[in-house]
C-alpha cells in the first residue's frame, strides 16, 4: 500500500469525526466561530507541545502537525482561513521584529571573514545547487528560486536552543555557527523584499530595493536624532504604556512599509533593527514575547492547515533529494568551507551539522510564495515536510554528533594538506604537567589558582575561545578544544599526567573521559585518578558507579560550607566582621581569575 493510499483512508476515518462539530459551528454566530477556531488551535498545539517535550523534541514540527490534524488534510475542522491567514501574518511581523532586535552585529565581528565570507559563499552555493535540481525537476524558474532560498537557510532559534541547553554557546563552533546564521537572517530578510515583488523585473527588484533601503533610512534618522529613545524613555514610567508604544511601534513600521508597497513583514523587521542597540531592548523583547510566541504559534499552525493535498506521486523524488541536500550536502559544504578557513576538523564538522535543517524563514518565504501565487501548493507540501523533518532529526544528529563526525573524516582530513590549523589557541611549554583540569569558568578558575599557590604544574583544556586567550596573556599551559575529541586527546603528553580533574557538569563527557582513562590505565599500566563535577547527586553517584574517584557537586559543597560558617559564627569561633572582611579581600583577589 502506497503513503498516499494510507493518507487518504486517514483523512476518510478522519473525516467523519468532525462532522457532528461542523453542525454545531453552524448554528452559531462567526464571531463565535472564530474564538472557537483559536481556542482549538491553541489546546490541540499545546497537548501536542507538551507530548514533545516528553519525547525531547523541538516545538515547531508539533505546531505545524496540530495544524496538519485541523486542516482539511485530516480533520478539516478549521474552515475560517480568511482570519487564520490574518493572525499569521501578524505572528510573522512579531518574529521578525524579535529578529532584528537580537540582530548582533558584534557577532559577526568575533568570527568576521569565516561568518562573513564563508557564511555567503554556504548561501550562494546552496542556493545556486538547489536552484538547479529543481529546474532539472522540472520546477518553474521562480520556483526554482524559491527552493533555493529555502533549503540555504538554517533555523536560529532551534540551532541557538540546542546550543544553549548543551552550554555551548561560548564555543568557537557556536560563534562561528551564530555569525552564519546571523547573516542568513539578514539575507532572508532581503529575499523576502525580492521575492515578494509582482514580477522578476530587474528594474522592479532594484526599486524594491530602494523603497526598504529608504524605510531603513526613515528608522535611523528617528534613532538618530534621538526621537525613539525619547519616546520609550517616556513609555518606560509605566508597563502598560511601554507594553502598548512597543505594539503600536511595530505596527507603525509595518504600515509605513504597506504604503511604500512592501510586505508588512519587512517593516516589522527594520522595527525591530532600529531598537536592537537601544537600552530599551530588553525590556521590549520581554513584554513583545509572550505576544509574539502566542502569534507565533498560529503561524505555525497555519502551515499545517494550508496543506489540503500532498500528491506523493508527484513529490517524492524531490522531497528525498531536497532533504539528502539539506542534511548531507549542506553540512559538508559549509564544514569544507570552515576548514578551508583554516579552522580544525571538529570545529569545522560541528558547525556544518548544526545547520542541517531549514529555517523558520524558510517556512515563512514559503508561505508568502503561496498566498502571492508564487509557488504552487506542491513547493509548499515540500517546505512544510521538510521543515518537520529535518528540525525533528537536528536534535538526534548532535546527541550522536561522535559518530557522524568518524563517517565524515575522511572527507575533511584530505583539507588538511591545504589548511594548517588557525585555531592558535594553545599554549604549550615542554614542563611536565602532572594535573589535565578540563574547563577553567567558575569552579575551575578557583581550582587553578589553588593548585598554582601549590606550585602545581597543570594543563588546562577549555572549549571557551575567551578563556583559553585569558590563559594564553598569563602564560598558563592550556590547550583549545573539545575532550571528546581525538585532535586533543592526541595532543595532550599522558606520559606525565597523574591527575584529571573535569569541572564541566556534563555527564556524557564526563562518561568518556572515565572510559577513556581505563583504557589507559590499562594499556599503559598508568594509574591516573580522575575528578568529575556533576550538577545533580543523581548525577554523582551515577559517575561514582562508573568509576570516578571523586565526584565535586557544588551545590552540595556551597551548602557544607554556608552550614560550617553559619555554626561557627554562632559558636563564636569566629568573628561576623573578621570573616566578611576576609570574605571580600578573596573576592576582590579571585576578579583576576574569573575568565
Amino acid at each position: 500500500m502506497s503513503l498516499e493510499i494510507i493518507i487518504q483512508t486517514i483523512s476518510t476515518f478522519f473525516s467523519k469525526i468532525p462532522s457532528g462539530i461542523r453542525t454545531f459551528l453552524s448554528t452559531i454566530p462567526v464571531e463565535q466561530t472564530i474564538l472557537f477556531d483559536i481556542a482549538i488551535i491553541i489546546i490541540l498545539a499545546a497537548i501536542l507541545a507538551v507530548i514533545s517535550k516528553l519525547i525531547k523534541q523541538e516545538l515547531i514540527p508539533a505546531y505545524i502537525i496540530a495544524g496538519i490534524i485541523l486542516g482539511p488534510l485530516l480533520l478539516g475542522i478549521i474552515t475560517n482561513m480568511a482570519v487564520v491567514k490574518v493572525l499569521s501574518i501578524i505572528g510573522i511581523a512579531f518574529l521578525l521584529f524579535v529578529a532584528g532586535l537580537e540582530l548582533s552585529f558584534k557577532r559577526l565581528k568575533e568570527v568576521g571573514k569565516v561568518a562573513l565570507g564563508g557564511g555567503l559563499i554556504q548561501i550562494i552555493s546552496i542556493l545556486v545547487i538547489g536552484a538547479l535540481i529543481a529546474i532539472g525537476l522540472k520546477f518553474q524558474l521562480r520556483e526554482a528560486i524559491y527552493i533555493g532560498v529555502i533549503l540555504a537557510l538554517s533555523s536560529t532559534v532551534v540551532v541557538v536552543k540546542i546550543l544553549a541547553d548543551k552550554k555551548q554557546l561560548d564555543t568557537l563552533h557556536s560563534r562561528i555557527i551564530l555569525g552564519i546564521l546571523l547573516l542568513q537572517d539578514i539575507a532572508a530578510i532581503i529575499a523576502l523584499s525580492v521575492l515578494t515583488t509582482s514580477n522578476f523585473s530587474w528594474l522592479f527588484i532594484l526599486l524594491t530595493l530602494a523603497k526598504t533601503a529608504l524605510l531603513l533610512v526613515i528608522g535611523l534618522i528617528l534613532k538618530k536624532v534621538g526621537f525613539i529613545d525619547k519616546v520609550f524613555n517616556y513609555a518606560s514610567r509605566s508597563t502598560e504604556l511601554l507594553f502598548l508604544i512597543s505594539i503600536a511601534f511595530v505596527f507603525f513600521f509595518s504600515v509605513l512599509a504597506g504604503l511604500l508597497g512592501l510586505s508588512i513583514i519587512i517593516g516589522a523587521f527594520i522595527a525591530g533593527l532600529c531598537l536592537a542597540g537601544s537600552y530599551f531592548k530588553t525590556e521590549v523583547e520581554g513584554k513583545i514575547r509572550p505576544l509574539r510566541d502566542f502569534f507565533a504559534i498560529i503561524f505555525f499552525v497555519s502551515l499545517g492547515i494550508q496543506l489540503t493535498k500532498i500528491s506523493i506521486k508527484e513529490i517524492w523524488l524531490p522531497l528525498i533529494i531536497f532533504f539528502i541536500l539539506i542534511v548531507v550536502v549542506k553540512p559538508l559544504i559549509v564544514a569544507i568551507i570552515v576548514r578551508l578557513f583554516k579552522y580544525k576538523r571538529k570545529t569545522s564538522f560541528l558547525t556544518g551539522m548544526n545547520l542541517a535543517q531549514i529555517s523558520e524563514f524558510s517556512l515563512i518565504i514559503a508561505m508568502q510564495g503561496l498566498i502571492l501565487g508564487h509557488i504552487s501548493s506542491n513547493v509548499f507540501s515540500i517546505t512544510v515536510i521538510l521543515a518537520i523533518v529535518s528540525i525533528a532529526i537536528t536534535p538526534y544528529f548532535l546527541r550522536y554528533d561522535a559518530i557522524f563526525f568518524k563517517m565524515a573524516n575522511f572527507i575533511l582530513n584530505p583539507f588538511s594538506k591545504v589548511s594548517e590549523s588557525k585555531e592558535k589557541l594553545q599554549y604549550v611549554t615542554k614542563t611536565k604537567r602532572k594535573i589535565i583540569m578540563i574547563g577553567c569558568h567558575r569552579i575551575g578558575s578557583l581550582l587553578l589558582k589553588g593548585l598554582e599557590r601549590q606550585k602545581q604544574k597543570v594543563l588546562v583544556i577549555d572549549y571557551n575561545p575567551t578563556i583559553i586567550n585569558a590563559l594564553i596573556k598569563k602564560k598558563i599551559a592550556c590547550i583549545y578544544g573539545d575532550i571528546t575529541s581525538e585532535e586533543v586527546l592526541d595532543f595532550i603528553d599522558w606520559k606525565h599526567a597523574d591527575l584529571i580533574i573535569s569541572t564541566m557538569p556534563i555527564l556524557d563527557a564526563n562518561l568518556f573521559l572515565i572510559n577513556y582513562v581505563k583504557k589507559m590505565n590499562q594499556k599503559k599500566h598508568k594509574k591516573i585518578k580522575v575528578i568529575l563535577t556533576a550538577s545533580r547527586i543523581h548525577d554523582a553517584l551515577f559517575l561514582y558507579e562508573k568509576g570516578a574517584d571523586y565526584v565535586l557537586v557544588p551545590p552540595v559543597l556551597g551548602g557544607e560550607k554556608a552550614v560550617e560558617i553559619v555554626s561557627s559564627i554562632r559558636r563564636k569561633k569566629i568573628r561576623l566582621k573578621k570573616e566578611r572582611a576576609s570574605h571580600l579581600k578573596f573576592l576582590r583577589s579571585m576578579q583576576r581569575y574569573l575568565y
